[in-house]
């Protein structure tokens, strides 16, 4: 059987969505071969440079045609025959893992020879298959037997007949190639054009310094360990060679930066069906609010005091039903005209901030948060920033910005009700503004139909014909922005998966979105999405600086530890790899499918040999590595995070704020453990004790259509400080412990705020050196939104043993689980737990039940089990049994504060 003719194209590239901002100078794609010898083995290791990697034959002994390769041709008698003799033989390595070796015949033929005592190795520098991102390359090792060559022994100078091509998938018969004169696929199966082989001593000495001879230097210590991965001293550099690639004409190399595949649905909370409460009633459109799968059939989804967006459990309930169906950002629909601020808006979405704070404490699986803006209520910009002061930054949903921003991280607005033309100013003067006021852009999509003449949005979604033109003017490939779909009914899952977009919009989510999400993600054994990262922008050369990346397995397969999962990175510049990196963190923890890891790692601006990487732009592009076979997640099908980071001189005195874990409802006069993280982005050292953090009170005006301006006014309240307990070197984290109090000059508790006010209380962080304040060099301080109240009993009412069912007008003992979940002790004396009766629809059957005294004083964070008794109603039928607590006659349930788990409904059949 004759060696198999393989084609060869020069690859269409495909630029993602955010590319580089600026077109780099023309470079040539080259492939490198290395070689070494010893007495056993001819080792060869090639790296080459393909920016679209594709292969699909993975098995030892099994032909390659088609794939992206490299095959070496060896004459072993070096007499440069004109033909295939039976002294001539070749291996092909696969980029995709496959491999054949073929051996020489009297015939003058290559022809396969099934072997197994060769050992070869790969590895993809990009993802394998996929033409929608751009590839670096791969490498591939090569360990040949000289006894499968039918050498005996091998002797110093010896002289061998030598060439490899490399081949692109599907080229039309083209080819790359050592030698110079090989240039047909004949020429290819005649040795007389083949370069040579020439095999030396080790020396310093000893180089390759052209085509027609390359020498391969004996390794004397240890040889190259044949896995696929080119390690810095493994091969000898001087005796290398290198030939170049085609490119296509008027290709540059650009950073790119895949994004991130993303569900997100719409969430309305404008629902108040507990008529008790201060906040405004308002049961408009519940059945739209609550067409959500349940995450708990014993909680009743009908409209009762139970739901609420001045309660914390119903975005608890809610916010998890939808992770548990795939969502990975809800819109929140807020409105900034002063009826709905005054109303739900405001309110509402602290009470959601206050359920992801609890969901995230509890270790549990969290949405992130974007702005779903409506245009016919809202003035632009104002609303977009009163939303996103009250959302904080480790919560909101990111993705990463177009040019000329490529690569950086950016927060979303989604756009409805577009009545007007909008043009690129406006989005522009928007995106100018907010990077002023919170340090990054936004990325703008459309979720309606937009008028003619519109322009400067990022995505624009929708199913329909309208919607599919406006869609192929604003996709990925014609103009680098995002391909984005909208979902209104099941059927349109089937529809948008062929469109292959980056983002899906659900109108409505229920017990069947999580197929559709399924559809829309694919499956895979591995896929790591990546949720949040906080590099800093700027390092120093042999900088080492920390970095928080939160990642969630979105595969089929748990990551195990005892598979060696870790978090790594490799060096990138211009979208082209530049140097690996040692630095492997290793997961703490198995990651079961649907969880969620952070991963606190360092980054090193040095390569593996832990020399520095000279200044300039580069990209940290960061993988799973499973270090059990050293295979990066790229090569096994993922995507990578990319990140562009500039390598160059620090300012004296720099931080960037990283998380702020505080309570957004809290009382005024009571204690709170408040800690800040917050990295050291300066080039000098924070001394503790003189490094510290501060807190001021601010009242902050809300926008309002009639005053569309906001202004800030110090409160007379004590300021609050904390030192700096250890040392913090350039590029470390620091965290810093605060006991917040809100009080006046006077020591007395300060004023509690009202939801319908046309301010907010707002806390402002800062950090001195001893000498200046942060904020003193232009630098943003970390503003936080607090709710401020007269009392802060935080009940959790955790579980109950009531019967079920429970016979007309018997009363029963029942055992119920509470923990003090506030900062304020509960004293007995004036402490009770008890019930309310509703019907299963929500209407209100006892408001007054049967309420209970506790036995002890619970101190908080304590829990305790009450035996209480329970008297059911008279009627027969289903009810919600809701259990509640009170202090001093008053029901906590109708107090301004919430807190998860403050009531606990409960479906009862009385029969």
């Amino acid at each position: 059987m004759k060696l198999a003719k393989v084609t060869l194209c020069l690859i269409s590239i495909f630029v993602l969505c955010a590319s580089a901002g600026l077109a780099q100078e023309p470079v040539k794609d080259q492939v490198r071969c290395y070689t070494t010898w010893d007495e056993a083995y001819l080792y060869l290791s090639f790296r080459v440079d393909c920016p679209d990697v594709r292969g699909t034959h993975t098995a030892p002994n099994a032909d390659t045609v088609g794939d992206d390769s490299v095959s070496v041709f060896i004459e072993t008698d070096g007499k440069r025959s004109a033909k295939i003799t039976p002294a001539c033989f070749s291996m092909t390595v696969s980029a995709a893992g496959g491999a054949q070796y073929f051996a020489g015949s009297e015939s003058g033929t290559l022809d396969p020879l099934a072997a197994f005592t060769f050992k070869y190795g790969q590895n993809v520098q990009g993802t394998m298959n996929n033409g929608d991102d751009i590839d670096s390359g791969y490498t591939v090792e090569m360990a040949i037997p000289w006894s499968l060559m039918k050498i005996e022994k091998l002797s110093l100078g010896y002289k061998a007949g030598f060439n490899f091509v490399v081949r692109r998938h599907g080229d039309k018969g083209g080819f790359v190639t050592l030698s110079p004169e090989v240039k047909t696929e004949a020429d290819i199966l005649n040795p007389s054009k083949w370069s040579s082989l020439v095999f030396a001593n080790y020396s310093f000495g000893v180089a390759t310094t052209n085509w027609d001879k390359v020498l391969s230097a004996k390794y004397l210590t240890r040889a190259p360990l044949i896995n696929g991965l080119i390690g810095d001293r493994e091969w000898h550099m001087n005796t290398s060679c290198a030939i170049d690639l085609p490119v296509p004409e008027g290709f540059v190399y650009e950073a790119k930066f895949p994004m991130q595949r993303m569900a997100m649905a719409e969430y309305a909370y404008n629902l108040q069906g507990d008529k008790r409460k201060t906040a405004p009633y308002n049961v408009a459109n519940a059945d739209v609010i609550l067409a959500v799968a349940k995450n708990n059939d014993s909680v009743p989804e009908n409209v009762g005091p139970w739901a609420s967006y001045d309660r914390v459990q119903w975005h608890k309930d809610r916010i998890s039903a939808m992770v548990a169906a795939g969502v990975d950002i809800v819109l929140p629909s807020y409105c900034g005209d002063k009826a709905s601020g005054a109303g739900y808006a405001r309110k509402g979405l602290d009470c959601l901030v206050s359920a992801i704070d609890e969901l995230r404490s509890e270790g549990k699986s969290y949405p992130r948060i974007a702005l779903s803006l409506d245009t016919e209520t809202s003035s632009c910009y104002e609303t977009i920033r009163s939303f996103y002061q009250r959302v904080p930054a480790e919560y909101r949903a990111m993705t990463q910005t177009g040019k000329p921003n490529a690569g950086r991280p950016a927060c979303i607005v989604a756009v409805s009700k577009l009545g007007t033309t909008w043009d690129a100013n406006t989005i522009n003067s928007c995106n100018e503004q907010f990077e002023k006021d919170f340090g990054c852009s936004l990325v703008w999509m459309a979720t309606d139909a937009v008028p003619d003449g519109s322009t400067g949005f990022d995505a624009v979604c929708g199913l329909g014909p309208e919607f599919e033109k406006l869609a192929q003017g604003t996709s990925r490939n014609a103009s680098g922005r995002v391909r984005a779909e909208l979902v209104s009914s099941n059927a349109d899952w089937d529809a948008l998966v062929s469109r292959n977009p980056e983002w899906v919009l659900c109108k409505a989510v229920d017990q069947l979105t999580s197929a559709g999400v399924a559809k829309f993600k694919g499956k895979h054994d591995l896929h790591a999405t990546f949720l949040s990262w906080n590099l800093p922008s700027v390092l120093a050369s042999k900088q080492f600086a920390q970095a928080d990346v939160e990642i969630r397995n979105d595969g089929d397969q748990p990551w195990r530890q005892t598979d060696g999962w870790a978090l790594a990175y490799r060096w990138y510049k211009s979208g082209r790899f530049f140097a690996e990196s040692k630095v492997r963190r290793p997961l703490a923890m198995d990651v079961a499918p649907g969880e969620t890891i952070s991963v606190n790692i360092g980054i090193a601006t040095v390569n593996a040999l832990n020399v520095a990487i000279p200044d300039g732009s580069y990209e940290i592009r960061f993988e799973l590595l499973r270090m059990s076979d050293n295979k990066w997640s790229t090569a096994l099908g993922d995507q990578p995070l990319v990140v562009p980071v500039t390598i160059g001189k620090l300012p004296e005195w720099g931080a960037s704020w990283l998380s702020c874990k505080m309570p957004v409802m809290v009382a005024s006069g009571q204690s709170y453990t408040t800690i800040v993280r917050v990295r050291n982005d300066g080039s000098e050292t924070w001394l503790k004790d003189v490094t510290k953090l501060r807190c001021k009170l601010y009242q902050v005006s809300e926008y309002t259509q009639d005053n569309p301006t906001q202004n800030a006014e110090q409160v007379a309240a004590k300021d609050m400080f904390a030192p700096l307990m250890a040392d913090c070197k350039p590029g470390e984290i620091a965290e810093f412990k605060l006991d917040l109090k809100l009080v006046g000059l006077d020591k007395k508790p300060i004023p509690s705020w009202t939801q319908d006010a046309d301010w907010s209380y707002q806390l402002r962080f800062d950090i001195t050196n001893g000498k200046q304040w942060l904020s003193e060099f232009g630098m943003p301080t970390l503003n936080r939104v607090v709710d401020v109240f007269d009392t802060d009993y935080g009940p959790r009412i955790v579980d109950c043993d009531i019967p079920k069912p429970i016979a007309p007008g018997k009363t029963v003992d029942a055992r119920v689980v509470i923990r003090n979940g506030g900062v304020q002790t509960w004293d007995r004396k004036r402490t009770r737990i008890g019930y309310h009766w509703y019907k299963a629809d929500g209407s209100e059957v006892l408001w007054e039940g049967m309420t209970t005294p506790l036995k002890m004083n619970v101190q908080p964070g304590w829990p305790i089990v009450a035996l209480v008794k329970v008297k059911a109603p008279d009627q027969p039928g289903q009810y919600v049994l809701v259990w509640d607590m009170m202090v001093d006659d008053n029901w906590l349930s109708t107090g301004p504060l919430s807190r998860g788990g403050d009531v606990l409904p409960v479906s009862v059949e009385v029969k």
